[in-house]
């Protein structure tokens, strides 16, 4: 439920008030939805982690600040971590949007892009870390 609130902000920004509507509909009462919240799993946590990392990547996008920065990289970083397959989402984001406006040489250049990517890798890296040689 709390991914709603994201894909309404996001759609907002995105496509107007009547597409976020739109959107918030579908997000909410498509079948699967209430099968997946009747049991634990990782993908209801991992969408909503995604809905949030691409609103904080398109509110980067808007105005790049280090905090916005930060936030868009932990979010990424949280979805990745809560289930890998969300890298490729979370990666696609970013290189679609920064390749819609800057071109490689200025990507490569930017600290805060390079920050980002950093962040998104940080969490899942730590648990892979500890797993693989803290824990065996």
């Amino acid at each position: 439920m709390a991914g709603a609130v994201g894909l309404l902000l996001l759609g907002q920004k995105i496509v107007g008030k009547d597409g976020a509507l739109v959107a918030l509909i579908f997000y909410l009462f498509l079948p699967y939805g209430a099968v997946a919240s009747r049991s634990f799993q990782p993908d209801p946590l991992m969408v909503s982690l995604l809905i949030f990392t691409l609103l904080a990547i398109v509110r980067w996008h808007e105005h790049p600040t280090w905090g916005r920065t930060v936030l868009a990289g932990l979010l990424g970083g949280m979805a990745i971590l809560v289930k890998t397959v969300a890298a490729f989402f979370v990666a696609g984001a970013w290189i679609g949007l920064l390749f819609s406006s800057f071109n490689l040489r200025e990507l490569l250049a930017n600290r805060k892009v390079w920050a980002a990517a950093a962040l998104s890798l940080l969490p899942y890296a730590g648990f892979f870390i500890y797993g693989m040689y803290i824990e065996g």
